[in-house]
């Protein structure tokens, strides 16, 4: 049991999406976010891989399979409960959690929506 599944930053700069089976799941963008920037980060996990989406651009992702380990954790957004570390230093708007896998096209389609509203 534990952490399910998590957006994190931590204080060197790097942010990741990580699923929780029976052992974790790590994706992480392909590209360097930079401060100041708006950005549509986007995790999905299809039952077999787990990605990270930046502006719509997938990385690589990592294998993994089987449900989603939901057992001993709440919903946190800004902060890791457990430790109070691994605080998202910036704006979050709109956070939402769907309960399907979005495909690239989704992903495309959600970014050119939602970038004219904040993107500058």
């Amino acid at each position: 049991a534990g952490a399910d599944y998590y957006f994190r930053t931590r204080a060197t700069g790097s942010t990741f999406f990580t699923v929780t089976q029976a052992a974790a799941a790590k994706a992480s963008p392909e590209q360097v976010l930079d401060l100041d920037a708006w950005y549509l980060l986007v995790g999905v996990y299809n039952g077999a891989r787990v990605y990270f989406y930046a502006n719509a651009v997938r990385g690589a992702g990592t294998a993994a399979a089987g449900p989603i380990d939901t057992a001993g954790a709440n919903l946190t957004i800004g902060m890791r409960v457990s430790s109070n570390d691994d605080l998202w230093i910036g704006q979050l708007t709109w956070p939402r959690v769907w309960p399907w896998a979005f495909t690239d096209a989704q992903v495309w389609t959600m970014f050119n929506n939602e970038r004219g509203w904040f993107a500058r």
